[in-house]
């Protein structure tokens, strides 16, 4: 029982999360976040948001898309890639919460949702799992384009 006490403590292997979200869609809030401040881009700002992703991320943040693009609980939303987009922009952020019920059924950040793409980049695939690499590109509805890529 005592075996290997007081060595490899497991507390060492914890990774800490910035956002209540899958860590597959932290680099793409953290580039959305940055993107908006820069720029000073609000929800109607903004036409379309494009997150290129690794194909690991698909099953569990993009599809279901019926799930994603519609989250009903909390649970659903943090393993939601277009409510983690629409609620970096709508709210500024994605702790826990932005992933509140209320949030969730928040007409900004509904209606974001459907102005999210996500999309599959091979070039990303090269360096993952050692990075995860992730590019975000906001057009807006002045026809501005901004990308920024988060590894």
């Amino acid at each position: 029982m005592l075996e290997g006490l007081g060595r490899g403590f497991k507390v060492t292997k914890i990774g800490i999360k910035r956002y209540s979200a899958c860590r597959y869609e932290h680099g793409a809030i953290d580039a959305i976040m940055e993107l908006v401040q820069a720029h000073g881009l609000s929800a109607r700002d903004v036409r379309l948001v494009e997150i290129r992703l690794v194909r690991a991320a698909f099953p569990i943040i993009v599809e279901p898309a019926e799930v994603k693009y519609h989250p009903q609980t909390q649970m659903d939303a943090m393993h939601s890639m277009p409510y983690g987009a629409a609620v970096a922009i709508a709210r500024g952020g994605a702790s826990v919460d932005e992933h509140a019920p209320e949030v969730i059924a928040d007409p900004n950040v509904q209606s974001l949702m459907p102005r999210v793409r996500c999309v599959h980049d091979p070039e990303l695939e090269r360096e993952f799992p050692a990075r995860w690499p992730t590019v975000v590109r906001i057009e807006t509805v002045r026809g501005q384009t901004f990308e920024r890529r988060k590894d």
